[in-house]
């Protein structure tokens, strides 16, 4: 059985993926030897990490209600939240990679190619972390508390907390300091700093700016204003007087207001 479970990981990829994540956090040192050769990989691993993400958020939408406000709700439609997010790291991935090449213009005309790679594979890394937070976060936003402030009884904010910080940490690891040690290889370490904050900087933009308006078409307006009315209905929150469909009529235009 055990066999038979390796196999199958090994056709699809997942083995090789475990891998190659363990060596990145081994080492995540862009001029490793065994990461130039299987950089292309890093992309399919992202892909990997996002059909993970998919099938973790279907298993929690239906299994930790803790997690889904929203339950069974269609809210979000995670496969599409998942092309949304490969979109957004190849964005963000050239936008590191052509700053970075510009800054080492004075060094020599080449495209820095790992560091778009190397940004995959972490990318790959810190789907799940996001994933948590995301689905925490999309219950805070529907549970008709209308504050994204955690109490500190609330079963979900450890959670939250734990997985901002690793995602914070993965970040400052896995991408700060190893573009830092690649700049090092032509300038000093405090030129390499300033000129790492420059690329992210530039990456933080971009990842704002990647996708713009094509965020709201993630959330079925209709079904999501109707999970908020029936919970704050629940809650005591909404007056017996006040009609449903006026309700959600007025809260999917407030929805239109946000994301325009």
């Amino acid at each position: 059985m055990k066999e038979i479970i390796k196999e199958m990981l090994d056709s699809v990829g997942f083995l090789g993926f475990a891998q190659r994540t363990k060596a990145l956090i081994l080492n995540p040192n862009i001029d490793d030897p065994t990461f130039q050769k299987s950089k292309v990989k890093a992309v399919g691993d992202t892909i990997r990490s996002l059909a993970l993400f998919v099938v973790l958020a279907k298993f929690a939408s239906t299994y930790v209600p803790f997690l889904y406000e929203l339950k069974t709700i269609k809210v979000v439609d995670e496969i599409a939240l998942g092309i949304y997010l490969l979109v957004q790291t190849f964005i963000v991935s050239a936008v590191l990679a052509a700053v970075a090449s510009l800054l080492l213009l004075p060094k020599g005309l080449k495209l820095h190619s790992l560091i778009f790679y190397h940004n995959f594979r972490v990318k790959a890394l810190i789907n799940i972390p996001f994933f948590v937070l995301f689905s925490i976060m999309l219950g805070k936003m529907f549970d008709g508390s209308d504050t994204l402030d955690f109490e500190l009884d609330d079963a979900r904010f450890p959670v939250a907390l734990i997985s901002s910080l690793l995602i914070a940490g993965i970040t400052i690891k896995y991408i700060f300091l190893p573009i830092k040690e690649y700049f090092q290889k032509f300038y000093s370490p405090k030129v390499s700093f300033i000129m790492t904050c420059i690329c992210l900087f530039a990456a933080s933009i971009a990842n704002t700016y990647a996708g713009l308006g094509l965020a709201e078409k993630l959330i079925n307006k209709e079904e999501a204003c109707k999970a908020i009315f029936d919970m704050n209905k629940k809650k005591g929150n909404v007056p017996n007087n006040i009609d449903r469909s006026c309700y959600i009529g007025k809260c999917i235009e407030s929805f239109g207001q946000k994301y325009r």
